[in-house]
């Protein structure tokens, strides 16, 4: 890692002190409610996991505009754009797993949820960590199509002003009506549905009709990342020409 690069990490750190105060608040809030069974235990445990998919695109982006809103660097960085980007993310996905080693020791400590199961810790461990190497992928996708988003919004505001925001809503709604028609047919399937892997078997508590999904297709994933590396080199590019400019 060289000296920029670290340079960059270091002033991630220092922006970010409010934000990951706020998601620290959050996460505290969610192990509390699911540790309590203020809510039930699916929806205490959704709380957790949701809370780590949003982890990095909202890092991401909260970096982003803090960068053009309150330091106006961004456009102006000696640094190239990919390896701006990249201290961005390599930052967020540290706070994704401190947040997932932290989990993993409050569930240990106070055992909230395998107690529902006949699982040993180890193994509530193992399964812990597979789901959250899953929801890293998803999270780093989100985070890549709202830096597509963010990227496109930095281009078109320079010539067409707040109508920037008006189109990135419209692509936005275009592309989850579109991608919810598009999984749903027969070439979707062909080119994701393979490479089913299953790491362990599926564990299914006795008295409650919760079964762990233990299962996960490996076409869906490589479909996936070829879009992600798709829309994050064409932000790059878009960024390096807005520097430029």
């Amino acid at each position: 890692m060289d000296k920029a690069f670290r340079g960059l990490l270091f002033k991630e750190w220092k922006m970010m002190n409010g934000f990951l105060l706020l998601m620290s608040g959050l996460a505290v809030l969610m192990l509390v409610v699911t540790s309590y069974h203020v809510l039930s235990f699916l929806s205490g445990l959704e709380s957790v996991f949701f809370l780590a998919i949003i982890i990095i695109p909202a890092t991401v982006i909260y970096s982003l505009n803090s960068e053009v809103i309150q330091l106006q660097t961004f456009l102006h960085n000696p640094h190239s754009a990919n390896k701006l980007l990249l201290s961005k993310f390599v930052f967020s996905i540290t706070i994704f797993f401190l947040y997932i080693l932290i989990t993993i020791l409050l569930f240990t400590v106070f055992e909230i949820v395998w107690d529902l199961y006949s699982l040993s810790t180890f193994e509530m461990i193992y399964y812990y960590l597979f789901v959250s190497f899953v929801i890293l992928f998803v999270s780093i996708f989100f985070a890549i199509f709202g830096l597509f988003l963010w990227t496109l919004h930095q281009v078109w505001k320079v010539y067409i002003g707040k109508l920037s925001m008006v189109l990135i809503f419209l692509i936005l709604l275009s592309t989850l009506h579109l991608s919810s028609y598009f999984t749903d047919t027969s070439f979707y399937q062909f080119i994701t549905e393979w490479g089913y892997v299953t790491p362990f078997e599926n564990w299914v508590h006795p008295d409650m009709d919760i079964r762990l999904v233990a299962s996960f297709q490996i076409g869906t994933f490589v479909f996936h990342g070829i879009v992600a590396v798709i829309m994050y080199f064409l932000s790059v590019y878009m960024l390096d020409r807005k520097m430029e400019a």
